[in-house]
C-alpha cells in the first residue's frame, strides 16, 4: 500500500540584497517587500507532519542567508500557515499587490 501523498506548499520569498537596495533608496516603505510567490510540490509520507514540513521549508530557505520568507502555507489549510504580519504589500519590481490579495489568490486560509 502506498501511503504517500503529494501536496503543494506556497512560499512567498525574496532576495535579501535586492530588497535592501529598494529600501535603502527609499523606493519601498518598511511594509513593502520585493518578493514573489512559488509553489513547491512535495511528497508526504504518513510519518511526516505538514506543519513541521512547512516550517522546515521556510527555515531552510532563510538559513541560507540570501533569501527571506514573507509567507509559507499549504493552500486551503490554516494549520501550519505562517505570514510575516509586518508586510502589507509585495512587489516583483514591476508591479505591486496587497499581500492579503496575493495570499487569497493562492488559497491562504486565515480563519
Amino acid at each position: 500500500m502506498n501511503d504517500q501523498k503529494k501536496i503543494d506548499i506556497v512560499v512567498i520569498k525574496g532576495n535579501k540584497r535586492m530588497d535592501e537596495i529598494f529600501h535603502s533608496f527609499d523606493v519601498f516603505e518598511s511594509w513593502k517587500r520585493l518578493c514573489w510567490p512559488m509553489t513547491c510540490e512535495l511528497t508526504l509520507s504518513h510519518e511526516i507532519d505538514k506543519v513541521k514540513l512547512v516550517e522546515a521549508l521556510r527555515m531552510g530557505i532563510e538559513s541560507g542567508g540570501e533569501e527571506f520568507v514573507v509567507a509559507s502555507f499549504v493552500p486551503g489549510e490554516k494549520e501550519g500557515a505562517w505570514v510575516d504580519s509586518s508586510v502589507k504589500v509585495i512587489s516583483n519590481g514591476k508591479s505591486w499587490a496587497k499581500i492579503d490579495d496575493v495570499l487569497s489568490s493562492y488559497g491562504f486560509v486565515n480563519s
